[in-house]
């Protein structure tokens, strides 16, 4: 009877033991598990952020790396800061510019009977560029030079003047679209009217020139074509002056009766790069072959001057410092004894749309 109950109690005991072995380890197992699922959703948590940060990087890295669109618009500023020769202006856009140019030691005046040629110390010019897209592929342009020099070395007395320069109107046309693999081609044409001061109508003595004194014409075509990651540009261009007639100059004893000057070849080459969004950085060079001038005399017959060349190199930078304007500046150092010894030229254009107005 006795060994019956410590049998039944024996066995409740062990299944009372048993339920709690296994109730602590259901326990167990599930704060293992809870563990190992905080675990994880703290892991997705830090997937979660460092996915976000590499998506904003990206962001940050597209918005560095400029795109078509900005690339063509900064080649397009770094070759209008090369010259205004080698730009476009679209339909309906009107462009005005002020330029400045400082010169030291140009020329333009008499030493001698037999050639014409006036020395200049200093020459500072102010013209104001105007511009009109007539259509895409053409525009027009006029610019009227403001001038004053002064002349001091090699004369016993101080010699200035402020006067008008020379007049030019000219065109400019597009044959061809931009793109492909043929290069950009302007061509351009210019007339100069002589409204400035003639050197062959002053007194050498006492008066200074502030124009050519003579008509012209200059037809010539401008290129350039991208080569990442500069733009690679050049120009050809020919000036003819027509003869000056009816003149009455005494110069060195003498009477200047006719000017026959003669026709010049210009050509110039270098390349642009945009160091950033706004500053841009240009080389050029340039070389002008002059065909001799004939002078009729009254008393000494014709003399002809030998031909002559000149040479310059200059280094600009274009700053640009709205989304509409920029400054363009460049210096030039004259190679050739015909040279100025250096200029300094600024250029700060403004663009306005007459389009939108129209409509």
């Amino acid at each position: 009877m006795h060994s019956g109950k410590n049998t039944i109690c024996k066995s409740i005991i062990i299944v009372l033991i048993s339920g709690m072995f296994f109730l602590t380890a259901g326990i167990g197992t599930s704060k293992a598990l809870a563990s190992d699922e905080t675990s994880i959703e703290k892991r997705i948590k830090i997937l979660e952020s460092e996915i976000k940060q590499l998506k904003e990087e990206t962001i940050v890295r597209r918005k560095l790396v400029p795109t078509q669109t900005e690339q063509e618009a900064d080649e397009a500023e770094a070759l209008f800061a090369a010259g205004r020769e080698y730009s476009m202006l679209k339909k309906n856009t009107l462009g005005i510019e002020y330029r400045f140019n400082y010169s030291y030691n140009s020329y333009d005046i008499i030493s001698q009977v037999s050639t014409v040629e006036q020395q200049v110390d200093h020459n500072l010019t102010s013209t104001i560029f105007l511009e009109y897209g007539l259509l895409n592929n053409v525009a027009v342009n006029a610019s009227l030079p403001f001038v004053y020099k002064y002349d001091q070395l090699g004369t016993k007395q101080d010699k200035s003047v402020t006067d008008l320069g020379d007049l030019s109107l000219g065109v400019t046309y597009q044959p061809l679209k931009s793109g492909g693999d043929f290069p950009t081609t302007l061509m351009f044409g210019t007339l100069t009217v002589p409204s400035g001061r003639s050197p062959y109508e002053i007194n050498v003595n006492t008066e200074i020139a502030t124009g050519s004194g003579a008509w012209a014409v200059t037809g010539g075509a401008s290129f350039s074509k991208t080569q990442d990651p500069v733009v690679v540009f050049g120009s050809l261009f020919s000036t003819y002056y027509f003869p000056v007639e009816d003149l009455n100059q005494n110069r060195s004893g003498d009477t200047l009766k006719k000017v026959e000057l003669g026709p010049t070849i210009s050509a110039s080459m270098g390349f642009a790069f945009s160091m950033s969004y706004k500053v841009s950085m240009n080389l050029s060079s340039s070389y002008t072959y002059a065909f001799s001038n004939d002078y009729d005399w009254q008393n000494n017959g014709t003399t002809t001057s030998g031909n002559s060349t000149r040479a310059s190199f200059s280094l600009g930078t274009g700053w640009r410092v709205s989304s509409k304007t920029s400054v363009n500046i460049k210096l030039t150092v004259g190679l050739t004894s015909n040279d100025p010894d250096f200029s300094f030229f600024c250029r700060i254009p403004f663009n306005f749309d007459l389009s939108k107005k129209k409509q």
